[in-house]
């Protein structure tokens, strides 16, 4: 049974969010998310913001989310940065 469902059941409040790791450095969901997943849609589409390009190897970028963006920062992630700003370039895409 779902955490939804026993709300409903037990007359709690409904469930308004729900935050699943689903973007380029996590991919949990090989196949069919579980409904409430997909339901709620992906929550953090940038990797806890370490896909933003403001966090990379060496930054000392003083935010209260560095600590969890460099979570990513293992051999994978400077390695998607590297791509991202490939297609950045070739796309003459503007920093967000």
């Amino acid at each position: 049974m779902t955490k939804p469902s026993v709300s409903r059941r037990e007359g709690f409040a409904a469930h308004v969010a729900l935050q699943p790791h689903d973007n380029l450095l996590e991919r949990p969901y090989e196949g069919e998310p579980p409904a409430a997943v997909a339901d709620a849609g992906p929550y953090w589409s940038l990797a806890r913001d370490s896909l933003t390009g403001e966090y990379r190897p060496g930054a000392d970028v003083g935010s209260a989310r560095a600590a969890a963006a460099s979570g990513h920062l293992d051999e994978r992630g400077p390695r998607v940065l590297a791509v991202l700003d490939e297609v950045a370039r070739s796309t003459a895409a503007s920093d967000a």
